[in-house]
C-alpha cells in the first residue's frame, strides 16, 4: 500500500526521459537502469523513513544524476529525526548497490562508480536550514567537501570493493 502510494508523488524530469530514450539507441540501457535503480531506492529510503516519523511527502523529483525528496517538515522538528531521514537514503542506496553487485557481479566497477558518484552528488544539496542553524553540520559538510575534492572516484570505488572481496 505504501509503495502504491509513492507513485503519485514521483515526478520524473523530461531530461531523465531523454536520457532513457538515448540509452536505448546507444545500447546502454543497462547502465541507465543501474543509475535509476540506485536513485529510486535512495529516495525510497528517505520516503519510508519519513513515513515512520509521520512526515508528509510533497514530491520526489527524479533527475538523470540524482533525486530530491521534498517533505512537509515543520521548522521546529527534531534535528535527530531529520538527520535520520537524511541518512536513510544513502543507507538504502548502499543496500541496493550490494544487491545489484550480487545479481550482476561482472559490472561491479560500473555499479560502484555510479553508486559513489550519486553519493557525492547527494552531498551537494544539504539544506540551507541545516547550514545556517548548525555550525557542526556545516563543518562536517566542508570537511567532506575537502576530502572528496582530492579523491579519484575510481580509486575510491576499487578500494571499497576490495573491502568486500
Amino acid at each position: 500500500m505504501i509503495i502504491n502510494n509513492i507513485f503519485k508523488y514521483i515526478h520524473i524530469s523530461k531530461l531523465t526521459y531523454f536520457f532513457i530514450l538515448i540509452s536505448f539507441f546507444m545500447a546502454s540501457f543497462r547502465l541507465i537502469f543501474y543509475i535509476f535503480f540506485l536513485i529510486i531506492i535512495h529516495e525510497l529510503g528517505h520516503f519510508l523513513t519519513a513515513k515512520v516519523f509521520n512526515i508528509e511527502l510533497d514530491k520526489i523529483y527524479i533527475y538523470p544524476l540524482g533525486g530530491i525528496a521534498k517533505f512537509y517538515i515543520p521548522y521546529n522538528y527534531s534535528r535527530i529525526k531529520e538527520l535520520i531521514i537524511l541518512v536513510n537514503g544513502p543507507m538504502f542506496q548502499e543496500i541496493a548497490k550490494v544487491i545489484l553487485i550480487y545479481i550482476f557481479p561482472q559490472y561491479t566497477n560500473i555499479i560502484s562508480t555510479y553508486h559513489y558518484g550519486i553519493l557525492l552528488f547527494n552531498l551537494l544539496p544539504i539544506s540551507i536550514r541545516w547550514r545556517k542553524n548548525s555550525k557542526y553540520i556545516f563543518i562536517i559538510f566542508r570537511t567532506i567537501q575537502k576530502i572528496f575534492k582530492n579523491i579519484n572516484i575510481n580509486k575510491l570505488s576499487n578500494f571499497i570493493n576490495n573491502l568486500y572481496n
